[in-house]
């Protein structure tokens, strides 16, 4: 595997960010892969190595971040990116566990205490109806109906400071049906999700987030998708 410093991490010049502020970049990346690198190890596998290399990837590279470019420039110039897609796409590693961390190191960190919450929703299209929770829906990016997926995301947000705290795939009424079970399976989605509304989606993060402690004091939110289901 390839090495990495600051200088292929990040362009400070090209930011606009002193050089002292990209010191030593790679080893603090590395330290914070390090701490989330429990996310992604299964009964049966540690996939953690995988984790690290997609996030160089979609830091380092400006386009054409697909898996196979991301094996070629951070693991050999003849990884197809398969193992990466694998990981990516089927590894049954917890995305709630990566957010409780996240969570966890908001609340450990004096500095960050009294923060506000911003609940939202993010819809981008899509070219096909095979991916999870996609269909014909409000996509509120584009202010209009289009094929596309939809997510509901809680941030955190402190003096300058902010991090996606929890998320959450929207499922239109249609992916609850008999039709889409085998779909429902292949993308891992739980047996016992159901096609809640957004607002249910935020409304049960807020709980998450009151029950692991989160230290807000104010949520902030427009009207994200209040007329649409």
């Amino acid at each position: 595997m390839r090495d990495s410093n600051a200088s292929e991490l990040f362009d400070a010049q090209r930011w606009g960010l002193p050089a002292a502020a990209v010191d030593n970049l790679a080893e603090r990346l590395r330290r914070v892969w390090s701490r989330f690198r429990d996310c992604f190890t299964t009964k049966t596998r540690n996939t953690s190595e995988y984790a690290w290399i997609y996030l160089r990837g979609v830091l380092t590279m400006d386009t054409d971040r697909n898996f196979a470019n991301i094996a070629r420039r951070v693991i050999d110039l003849d990884d197809d990116g398969q193992n990466l897609q694998q990981f990516m796409s089927d590894s049954p590693w917890s995305g709630a566990a990566v957010f409780a961390q996240i969570q966890r190191e908001i609340r450990q960190r004096p500095a960050l205490q009294g923060g506000m919450l911003t609940l939202d929703d993010s819809g981008d299209e899509r070219a096909g109806d095979q991916s999870a929770g996609a269909a014909r829906q409000y996509l509120g990016r584009l202010g209009k109906v289009e094929l596309g997926q939809v997510g509901v995301a809680l941030g955190y947000y402190k003096e300058g400071l902010w991090a996606m705290g929890d998320a959450e795939v929207y499922l239109p009424e249609v992916w609850c049906d008999d039709a889409h079970a085998a779909l429902r399976r292949r993308w891992h989605i739980p047996a016992e999700r159901t096609c809640a509304t957004k607002q249910a989606l935020g409304l049960a993060m807020l709980r998450r987030a009151k029950a692991n402690g989160l230290p807000w004091e104010a949520v902030s939110c427009d009207s994200w998708g209040l007329a649409y289901k």
